[in-house]
């Protein structure tokens, strides 16, 4: 019942009422009385809370309303004992009726849907993957002008519409869907029509595979001791071999090399090949043999070091996963033959020092997720090859720069699709100059790593479309004034030890109800020594201090000297504060306007360098009934690590509480001193004291 269990009240209600909606639109108007449909109704309704058999119908279904509904106009008539009966009853009654949902879709739907036959039950399908795999069958039919990824989207989306898919996963920026499943009667249905065009090989089980299959999907981790069946090597249509199943599981052992290596002489109409996280350390050299290939996953098989540059033969190779493939030194020196290819995933290559001659060339790819730089090998890409990579997009990590990149940013301007850029310098370099041009095309991400000139460029503040930009390891003195990146969602400063100052301009506010940086979410500084405050002359602090009005996460770790910054009263999801000084956490709880009240933060972990002590004369007891008064009236969820000389305040909202490490508390504010009331602390949930030294 596990799908089943896992839906809401409100889900179950909503499959029963839709299940019962088909089974009233099948009852026998002319024979039964109303009173009788009534009694049959109420008798189905509980049967679908108590009886198991009825259930396991319903699970079968998944909440997806158009098998509830066809399940339903069929229950009258099923009458089953048992589990296995039931599945000889989908079989004979319940796909066939699904079936009309399937037929009247347009020829090119149909067979994506049946396609998706591949995937075990419940098993939660990547939408972009999935695109992927329809292109490589050549399932995508694209007017003149129409990008192949987009329209197979549109496809996906219609199947959507029609219940034959249920999202898992969506994107919060643009609400398309990431990941999906296929609710296990609809799976049964694209199995169904898929006939013997689809054979399911599982463990331990004897497999017969027709001379007519055209995709062979494993659903069982294949390892070293997996034999390949005859029937498998006499058909010779297979177009697809996928392993939705092949699970990190070390001790099973690699599939064998000449395993791959008779399953590419065997499957010459091969378009789909996923040896991904198989174990192999190299490639069958004949893989070059296989003239219709268009989708190859490499991923996952951390032994590779290189690839047999017969790979290059492929002539129509388009899509070529090697993500995380973590030995990987070297791609193939003739590349650039590979003129199909779209999408190279080379996420997490570490061992990746390099990027082939010619690599330029490549004018279709969309996906190259880094470029590596080495400019002492004359057989290596330089970064003036990215410059005709124009159809790029999604993210792009640079890496290797040195000082002399006044030229660099020119090379990765004029992509329009490119959301992340991340430009990465070798730490040896000891560049002076900001390097030149303008990335006024890129809309979202901006990331700088190991940045070694003192000054910052300042054709940052012209990306008023920037969502999130970080800095790491950067020699940074001070930044342009960020405050101008209206749209700046997340913002990332790290492991800068030159950095003292965020702005060295000071920024005009007229009255304490000014918002700053309106669009900021997240914030992270993260190990800035020198970091004194968000402005550089301290005369011309804002005055009231102005206030993030959107600021839901921040995080303040090894900033021992800030002082001053922005207030944040309208956290909702967290707070950490290590190692640093509790002033703008002060400043902010002490702001008299009830607008910035953090009454709104819901979840506020606070870490400080504090010391947790007590007043002179007080007890072991009355230390610690103290030492649980550590709050904050805004936060619902706060921990305080190495507390010293905090100011208590009341907590109405505050739902847990956790001390680290305390050794002294005190409870003034100001020169008054505060009676501890425990009846204020009407929302605590969870008080939890951890290696207390009383």
């Amino acid at each position: 019942m596990k799908v089943y269990d896992n839906l809401s009240n409100l889900e179950k209600h909503e499959s029963k009422t839709t299940f019962i909606g088909g089974v009233r639109s099948n009852l026998d108007e002319d024979q039964d009385s109303e009173a009788v449909h009534v009694s049959k109704i109420e008798e189905i309704w509980k049967k679908c809370d108590e009886d198991s058999k009825t259930m396991e119908m319903l699970e079968k279904c998944g909440g997806n309303p158009l098998a509830l509904r066809t399940l339903g106009e069929k229950f009258i008539s099923i009458n089953v004992e048992t589990l296995t009966e039931f599945q000889k009853v989908v079989m004979k009654k319940i796909l066939p009726s699904l079936k009309p949902s399937y037929d009247i879709l347009p020829p090119h739907f149909k067979n994506c849907f049946a396609y998706c036959s591949i995937f075990p039950q419940q098993y939660e399908i990547n939408v972009k993957t999935l695109i992927h795999l329809w292109i490589a069958q050549g399932l995508i039919y694209p007017l003149p002008g129409q990008r192949m990824e987009d329209v197979g989207y549109e496809y996906f989306k219609n199947l959507h519409q029609r219940s034959l898919f249920e999202q898992v996963d969506v994107d919060p920026e643009n609400d398309s869907v990431r990941k999906c499943k296929m609710p296990n009667l609809i799976q049964d249905l694209a199995v169904f029509v898929a006939g013997t065009r689809l054979a399911t090989l599982k463990e331990h089980e004897k497999h017969s595979i027709d001379q007519g299959t055209q995709h062979v999907s494993f659903h069982f981790h294949v390892h070293s001791s997996w034999k390949i069946p005859t029937s498998f090597l006499q058909a010779k249509r297979i177009q697809t071999i996928i392993l939705p199943c092949q699970f990190q599981k070390e001790t099973e052992g690699r599939v064998s090399h000449s395993t791959c290596e008779n399953i590419i002489s065997n499957c010459k109409a091969l378009r789909t090949l996923d040896l991904h996280n198989t174990g192999i350390d190299t490639l069958p050299k004949n893989i070059g043999k296989l003239n219709y290939l268009r989708y190859l996953d490499l991923s996952q098989n951390k032994a590779i070091t290189s690839l047999p540059d017969s790979i290059t033969k492929i002539p129509y190779l388009m899509i070529l996963k090697l993500s995380k493939c973590y030995g990987l030194k070297v791609l193939p020196k003739n590349m650039k033959k590979l003129v199909h290819l779209k999408h190279l995933e080379i996420d997490w290559c570490y061992s990746l020092t390099r990027m082939p001659l010619g690599l330029g060339e490549l004018t279709l790819l969309e996906t190259l997720s880094q470029f590596a730089l080495k400019y002492d090998d004359a057989d290596s890409a330089k970064l003036d090859e990215l410059k005709e990579l124009n159809k790029l997009r999604g993210e792009l990590k640079v890496q290797n720069l040195t000082s002399d990149m006044n030229s660099g940013v020119a090379n990765v301007e004029g992509k329009e699709h490119l959301k992340s850029l991340t430009l990465a310098w070798k730490f040896k370099e000891n560049a002076n100059t900001a390097p030149t041009g303008d990335l006024k095309t890129l809309d979202d991400e901006l990331a700088l790593f190991g940045y070694r000139s003192y000054k910052f460029p300042r054709w940052l503040i012209s990306h008023k479309k920037l969502v999130k930009f970080s800095l790491q390891k950067c020699k940074c003195n001070n930044l342009p004034p960020l405050s101008e990146l209206s749209s700046l969602k997340v913002m990332i400063l790290d492991e800068m030890a030159n950095l003292k100052y965020i702005s060295d301009e000071s920024e005009c506010h007229s009255s304490s109800s000014t918002t700053f940086m309106p669009s900021l979410e997240e914030l992270r500084l993260t190990e800035l020594p020198k970091l004194k405050g968000w402005w550089a002359d301290v005369s011309k602090t804002p005055t009231p201090l102005p206030s993030f009005p959107c600021l839901s996460k921040l995080l303040i770790e090894d900033c021992p000297e800030l002082r001053t910054m922005p207030l944040y009263p309208n956290l909702k999801e967290w707070l950490v504060l290590d190692n640093t000084s509790l002033e703008t956490f002060i400043q902010t709880m002490d702001d008299e306007m009830p607008s910035r009240s953090l009454s709104k933060a819901q979840s506020m972990p606070v870490h400080s360098d504090m010391e947790i002590s007590s007043e002179d004369g007080e007890n072991d007891k009355t230390k610690l009934e103290r030492a649980k008064t550590m709050c904050s009236e805004s936060s619902s969820n706060s921990t305080v690590s190495d507390a010293k000389h905090l100011t208590c305040r009341p907590f109405s909202k505050l739902e847990s509480l956790r001390i680290l490490g305390g050794k002294e508390v005190s409870s003034e504010d100001g020169h008054q001193h505060h009676e501890i009331k425990w009846e204020r602390l009407e929302s605590l949930r969870v008080l939890r004291f951890d290696y207390l030294q009383l």
